[in-house]
């Protein structure tokens, strides 16, 4: 018998431990528990009982790659009777974020804007343009993406209003929040970035007099952690962790590629 624990990560820390130490005698007499976390929480079973050190293999699943993603259009369309050529399948892949979720909805999208709902009496090709594919893709963020990160960038609840920071070659002034989620869109975003990285792309989009003392990034940081943690439903949008902020939904990594970049990016991103 093999006891599976998906999402070991959620549990907290007292309650790993606890888990952990009632399974470790048992794990010791050949006993099999496969604990289910995501990558960088890979190794809370030891740092919470470093006595299981000796009993712990480490196995990562790798995420889909562009090949994997582009085989749920090069499937999918041909069941319903449509055509799309390969260099469409291949950018739906690559905005993925290595998420099938998304690569679905790229699809989905396409199927609804030329009003496909079942299989076709007879073979169709589509090879939607640039602007229809803009579409999808800002159809597909605000759907999916907006809703978390509009309570990321709001922030706490606080008594006094918060000071504006004026970014680079804009009038336009933006509140802390909303500046490192900008400065974090500039990085890819990536998965995961380190505060460093952060600090250097708030220095790239800020005014250097608006520039934030570390304390108030690592704080906002720290907000922005508990908000995706107990204001956001579902699983958590993001995480900060020893100086590393951790992107874990595909979708918000998407909103923020695709919304926070201004109309001529848009287009060179979509080239």
């Amino acid at each position: 018998m093999t006891l599976i624990v998906d999402d070991f990560h959620y549990m907290p820390l007292a309650v790993q431990k606890e888990v952990v130490r009632s399974l470790k005698s048992e794990i010791f007499l050949g006993f099999g528990a496969i604990l289910i976390a995501a990558p960088h929480h890979a190794f809370d079973a030891i740092s919470v009982e470093r006595e299981m050190e000796g009993r712990f293999a480490h196995v990562e699943i790798p995420t889909w790659d562009k090949e994997d993603l582009k085989k749920i259009g090069a499937k999918g369309f041909p069941a319903l009777n449509i055509d799309v050529p390969e260099a469409i399948l291949s950018e739906f892949a690559n905005e993925s974020f290595g998420s099938p979720l998304l690569m679905q909805r790229f699809c989905s999208r396409l199927c609804t804007d030329y009003d496909v709902i079942k299989t076709l009496a007879s073979r169709r090709s589509f090879n939607p343009s640039r602007a229809r594919r803009t579409e999808i893709y800002s159809s597909v963020a605000k759907q999916f993406g907006l809703t978390a990160f509009s309570r990321l960038s709001r922030g706490p609840q606080q008594r006094t209003d918060r000071l504006p920071r004026r970014l680079r070659n804009s009038e336009k002034a933006v509140d802390l929040y909303e500046a490192i989620l900008i400065a974090v869109a500039k990085t890819g975003p990536k998965s995961e970035i380190s505060y460093n990285e952060i600090r250097s792309a708030l220095q790239e989009i800020l005014q250097e007099a608006h520039m934030p003392q570390k304390n108030q990034i690592t704080n906002a940081l720290g907000h922005m952690h508990k908000i995706a943690k107990s204001k956001i439903e579902g699983e958590p949008v993001l995480e900060y962790v020893d100086d590393i902020l951790y992107l874990v939904d595909p979708f918000l990594k998407f909103y923020m590629r695709w919304s926070l970049t201004h109309a001529d990016d848009a287009v060179q991103f979509l080239d």
